[in-house]
């Protein structure tokens, strides 16, 4: 048995107000406790009261629980009851709103089916989208889209973002609103007043009291429906702004709800079966339609080819997706999937990548159509693809199959789990070795493609080597290779190896010729506080903000390749654009920080430490700075991203640029000459650098029998000077002008300078050519 209070109003309750007029009928009135029908009666104006009630009350088995005045001295409201006990604490309180009867409150005992309220919801305006962001992007999307159907990937997706959002988003309890939505304190306050002066006058029945309880009556009346007036009219106004509420509040106060009732049939029976409810709606809808002559429907000009494929333009790409997430309206219900356009919108920096390959990737490959195949660089390979957007656009554009594949040592590919880098294991770390787990996935996917199935190579940087040399060692596998900023020469060491940091600093310079001798100054007078012993040390760990002050004077140096190291990729990623490639940059950052340096010409140790900040702090939540975590000294001077995978591929084969004399560039006295580099990796890998290995075993400079390669540069690239400068037999060759580094290997942006689109476009009709012989 449970409690519910209710009101009289929601259980049979009759007046004996209307005994006055000529009858009152009940008909069919049932009592639940007997189950039977007491058909027709009527009370009479002339009969008894005492009649009148033995009726109600002993010959319908009813119990009146009303026993004082309801109405003056008068009882003129009942609570009947099939039983006694049903019924308790009935209060009788003061006059219900304009009437002059009053209010009844009881208990009613009962048995009762309680729906289940919710009593908690998800609270997603709160939720930490912060931490939800970072497990999202942490999820590598292509492997765990790499060879399921369309919807598993999408069943995959789904459940990955409700599991992180449900985890760190708050619940909160929900509020049972009993009260008007335009109840207000003043409301409250006047309706508490009210209460007071009516009990006040039940206990004294003072003609005084009654004219205070009369007036607060008033009061409480007023107060109300000003309230609910001025809630209206906020309602009113801001209809542009909400028009969910108005509406909802205006339906509210309808009468009468537009449903659909039972229906009656041909016989003149109700009919109360839903589904032949809509059997009989959809025979009267056909009814009144027009019957057309489906044997001579004209036939309407064609306005398009049929050659043409109308939704073959259709753009999905991760830039799109992303306007269209963040143009969601947080307020909005959830669509089909059961998300929250909130969430989504807070979100879509995250999840643009993953419902852009959902809808994407692949799934417009043909049979027969090429295969786009990145050759992972020093990364993981998840950062790469989302950099590489171009292959996206090539892909759909030519109907093509697209693979990112990950270097081995690197990210997750890493052949001994965690004692990959201890002892002889890393012995396994090599171009060669790299290429060949490449040429044997190749292999395995043309099995499932199609033994034609014709290869592209994509890659920038050392990527951007590696699909060179897959196309030199690979001619059987591999049809063609885009190789963007691939620094072949210097490498295989055919190039003076001082160019890199005196090209950084050009970059700075065609900004503005003074950028490079403020900075430059700057390392001077950190220089000579370095000199000072501990206060200097101070000061510099101090502008600098390091989490760990500086208390050695040796120290000095790695706060330079720190610097060092932070030039080095603003100039590398010079893109016109905001990215978060390597770090969060700003577009153009080469100009940014210069603009700081000149702005700081009275402080330049700030300047540096501000602009410095540029690389390491582009989200603006750094208290401090670990230049320890932050940048690793290795074999290569241009920096080795923490990775210990690259410091040991430059011990072996890779030749990589010397470090910086203290004249030739910007940069402090930080060498790095072949001699050094021998004697750092034979002590550190027990190895000796082979600093003429790729020029034989990657051609070098021979390049004069290479076929279906496309070698391109960007003018703001450092690396420039280290690859191609010039076409070479066949070999195609492009520099791009206001381009950094591999910039053309990126999605379309709508910053892109147009010699990077007309590359692109270059490329892409390379390949097409290549294809067509291919065939």
């Amino acid at each position: 048995m449970g409690k519910l209070e209710c009101l009289a109003v929601f259980v049979i309750c009759v007046s004996l107000e209307f005994v006055n007029i000529s009858a009152i009928e009940i008909s069919k009135l049932k009592t639940s406790y007997f189950d039977q029908t007491i058909d027709h009666f009527n009370f009479r104006s002339n009969s008894n009261q005492t009649y009148k009630q033995r009726y109600l009350y002993t010959d319908c088995f009813l119990h009146q629980h009303v026993h004082e005045p309801t109405r003056g001295e008068n009882i003129l409201d009942l609570v009947l009851s099939s039983n006694d006990c049903m019924v308790e604490d009935l209060i009788v309180h003061e006059q219900f709103a304009s009437s002059d009867h009053n209010f009844i409150t009881f208990k009613l005992i009962m048995d009762t089916v309680v729906t289940s309220w919710r009593d908690y919801y998800y609270d997603y305006r709160r939720g930490d989208f912060k931490v939800m962001r970072s497990k999202l992007k942490s999820v590598n999307w292509f492997a765990a889209f790499e060879n399921i159907s369309v919807e598993d990937q999408w069943s995959f997706f789904r459940c990955k973002l409700e599991e992180v959002v449900l985890k760190h988003t708050p619940l909160k309890k929900s509020k049972k609103v009993n009260k008007p939505l335009w109840w207000s304190k003043a409301v409250d306050r006047a309706r508490k007043r009210k209460l007071r002066c009516w009990k006040t006058y039940r206990q004294s029945h003072s003609q005084y009291d009654f004219l205070r309880y009369k007036s607060a009556l008033d009061d409480s009346t007023k107060t109300l429906r000003a309230a609910k007036r001025a809630f209206e009219r906020r309602l009113a106004l801001g209809i542009k702004d909400d028009p969910k509420s108005f509406y909802k509040y205006a339906r509210s106060k309808m009468r009468t709800k537009e449903t659909v009732g039972p229906l009656v049939d041909c016989n003149g029976q109700v009919v109360l079966d839903d589904e032949i409810n809509a059997k009989m709606l959809n025979e009267y809808f056909v009814s009144v339609f027009t019957e057309e002559n489906v044997h001579e429907i004209p036939v309407c000009d064609s306005l398009i080819n049929d050659d043409v494929d109308v939704l073959g333009n259709v753009d999905l790409s991760e830039e799109v997706v992303l306007k269209k997430l963040l143009g969601l309206h947080h307020d909005k219900a959830p669509g089909p999937d059961d998300v929250y356009p909130v969430v989504l919108r807070n979100l879509a920096d995250v999840i643009a990548q993953p419902l852009s390959l959902i809808f994407s990737q692949n799934q417009y490959w043909k049979k027969g159509s090429p295969m786009l195949f990145y050759t992972g660089n020093e990364g993981d390979i998840t950062s790469f693809a989302n950099n590489t957007g171009i292959m996206f656009e090539f892909g759909e554009n030519l109907t093509a199959y697209i693979v990112f594949a990950e270097h081995r040592y690197y990210g997750e590919s890493l052949p001994f789990g965690n004692s990959s880098f201890n002892g002889t294991n890393i012995g396994y770390l090599s171009i060669e070795q790299a290429m060949a787990d490449f040429a044997v996935l190749i292999k395995y996917l043309k099995t499932k493609l199609g033994k034609n199935t014709p290869v592209i190579c994509f890659g920038g940087s050392y990527g951007g080597m590696l699909s060179a040399y897959m196309r030199f060692k690979y001619p059987n596998l591999v049809l063609g290779a885009i190789a963007s900023s691939a620094p072949i020469l210097s490498v295989s060491n055919n190039v003076p190896q001082s160019y890199f940091f005196e090209d950084v600093t050009k970059d700075f310079e065609d900004v503005n010729k003074d950028c490079p001798v403020l900075i430059k100054s700057a390392f001077d007078i950190a220089g000579k506080l370095a000199d000072q012993g501990t206060v200097g040390l101070k000061k510099l760990s101090s502008t600098f903000r390091l989490c760990s002050p500086m208390t050695q004077k040796s120290e000095v140096s790695h706060l330079y390749g720190w610097i060092r190291n932070a030039f080095t990729y603003q100039a590398m990623l010079d893109y016109p654009y905001a990215t978060s490639f390597i770090g969060h940059l700003p577009g153009y950052p080469v100009n940014v920080s210069c603009e700081l340096m000149l702005k700081n010409k009275k402080n330049l140790l700030e300047g540096l430490a501000e602009a410095n900040a540029i690389s390491y702090n582009g989200t603006g939540d750094k208290k401090c700075f670990d230049m320890y975590a932050e940048y690793m000294e290795c074999a290569d001077p241009t920096g080795c991203v923490g990775s210990i995978a690259w410091d040991y591929q430059a011990c072996t084969e890779v030749v990589l640029p010397s470090g910086t004399d203290g004249e030739s560039s910007m940069f402090p006295y930080l060498p790095m000459t072949p001699e050094m580099r021998k004697t750092y990796c034979e002590l550190k890998y027990g190895v000796t650098p082979r600093t003429d290995w790729l020029n034989v075993n990657m051609w070098g400079q021979d390049l004069n029998y290479v076929t279906n390669i496309v070698f391109t540069n960007g003018a703001l690239d450092p690396w420039q000077r280290g690859g191609l400068t010039k076409p070479i037999g066949s070999v195609e060759y492009y520099l791009i002008e206001q381009a950094a580094h591999h910039l053309d290997l990126r999605g379309s942006h709508s910053k892109d300078p147009q010699s990077v689109i007309d590359v692109r476009k270059k490329e892409l009709q390379a390949i097409r050519r290549w294809l067509q012989k291919g065939k």
